[in-house]
């Protein structure tokens, strides 16, 4: 099924396939993925050239210092048979480490999409700090606050580890925010 109205123009359409791969050594761990998707549905916009895919593909990574973790990664989308946007690119940075008996977590991110026509680029900065505190082996604590700074243009959410916005952006340059406490309790 391609979505509601829209029909494959070949048995290629929606096929996809990935590739992935990690490299860990001692204090260093490192994951690189590729991933390409056939759109060639008909009814393709003129000027986009049906028998392109889209692809993704990125880069992280993190280092272990002992008495904290750095963490790093670059992931570019690239929809070659997209229709909204020529190409968006994220890049993060973090660290968690020790404190107390907790541990804390900080990470900084930027997105940028390449918008089509010579339009403005929304861009976005996002910055997250947590804090987990352990009771048990299975069972923590935890405390987080996370925002988005999106620029006039942009409307990016506040993510969760899923693919979701656990706080969506209201509208163009609105800039969400997020806080959770908890507690999380692994069967």
């Amino acid at each position: 099924n391609t979505g509601t109205g829209v029909l494959p123009a070949t048995n290629r359409a929606g096929r996809a396939w990935a590739a992935g791969g990690r490299f860990q050594q001692g204090p260093i761990d490192v994951h690189a993925v590729y991933h390409s998707f056939n759109a060639d549905f008909i009814g393709t916009p003129a000027g986009v050239d049906r028998n392109a895919s889209n692809r993704a593909y990125g880069i992280g990574g993190s280092f272990d210092f002992g008495v904290a973790r750095a963490f790093a990664g670059y992931f570019i989308v690239d929809p070659t048979a997209n229709f909204a946007f020529n190409r968006q690119t994220s890049y993060w940075i973090g660290a968690q480490a020790r404190l107390g008996t907790g541990t804390l977590h900080a990470i900084y991110g930027r997105a940028t999409i390449d918008a089509l026509n010579n339009a403005a680029d929304p861009k976005s900065t996002t910055i997250g700090l947590a804090y987990q505190y352990p009771l048990s082996r299975r069972t923590n604590l935890y405390a987080s606050f996370g925002t988005v700074r999106n620029n006039n243009f942009a409307a990016f959410g506040l993510g969760t580890s899923q693919s979701t916005a656990a706080v969506a952006a209201n509208a163009a340059g609105s800039d969400p925010r997020g806080i959770a406490v908890g507690v999380r309790h692994q069967f």
